[in-house]
Order: C-alpha cells, then sequence, then structure tokens
C-alpha cells in the first residue's frame, strides 16, 4: 500500500509534537515535512523544538523544519496544529493545493468546513470528498 504523503504545520509546539507521534509509525502516513515559524527553519526538529523528542526515532527527530508559508504541493494531506491567528491565513493557502486537517478554530464555524470527531460523526469524511 502507497502511503499518504503528510506535511505538519506546527510541528515544533505540543500540539505539532501529539501530530508526529501519531504519524510517525503508522501504516498509512509518511511523514514528509515538518513546518514552524522562521526562528525554526533550517534547524532539525530536535534542534528547533524545546520540548523533549527523544522517544522519536533518529530519522525524525533529524527532519529538518520549513517556513509554513512554503508548504510543498505534492503533498497529499496537511496536518496543522497552528495556533488560529496564523492558521487563518497559512491553513486557508495550503487548502487551495492540499486538503488539511486541523485542531485549531480558525474557521471552525465555516459553512464549508466539516467538523470530524471520528467517534461521533465519522461519515462527514465524505464531506471532504465534494470540496
Amino acid at each position: 500500500m502507497k502511503k499518504i504523503k503528510v506535511g505538519i504545520l506546527g510541528a515544533t509546539g505540543a500540539a505539532g509534537l501529539e501530530f508526529v507521534r501519531a504519524l510517525y509509525e503508522h501504516p498509512w502516513f509518511e511523514i514528509e515535512e515538518l513546518y514552524a515559524s522562521e526562528r525554526s527553519v533550517g534547524k532539525s526538529l530536535e534542534e528547533a523544538c524545546s520540548l523533549d523528542v527523544s522517544d522519536m526515532p533518529d530519522n525524525i527527530r533529524r527532519k529538518k523544519i520549513y517556513d509554513i508559508s512554503e508548504t510543498n504541493p505534492d503533498l497529499n494531506l496537511i496536518c496543522s496544529a497552528l495556533p488560529s491567528d496564523v492558521a487563518r491565513v497559512a491553513e486557508e493557502n495550503c487548502a487551495k493545493h492540499t486538503p488539511v486537517i486541523s485542531t485549531t478554530s480558525a474557521f471552525r464555524y465555516e459553512e464549508d468546513v466539516p467538523i470530524l470527531i471520528t467517534e461521533i460523526n465519522a461519515e462527514h469524511y465524505k464531506l471532504l470528498q465534494l470540496q
């Protein structure tokens, strides 16, 4: 099975690291790129992150951090853990070329943005096809 190529926005923060931890050994997903603020760009996850990443494999800890304004359009999916004020612009730009899954509230009340809670409304994933 070909894995889904994922980019993670806000990868150096606590919520971003939860995306990393959930996906780095997942059988369906491959973490392709990590994104964060300008102060982290060019550093490895390990260098850029003030939180403990010692539980992650070397290939993940050494992944280079990219600027959130320069996301790769060849990704299959983007997971965002950005602060809402930053997410408003970054997620909108990303969504022009790649589906975005977000933990932020930036677009939560938009009519065409489904809120998916898998334990409650898993069927809402079908709305992604309409978008």
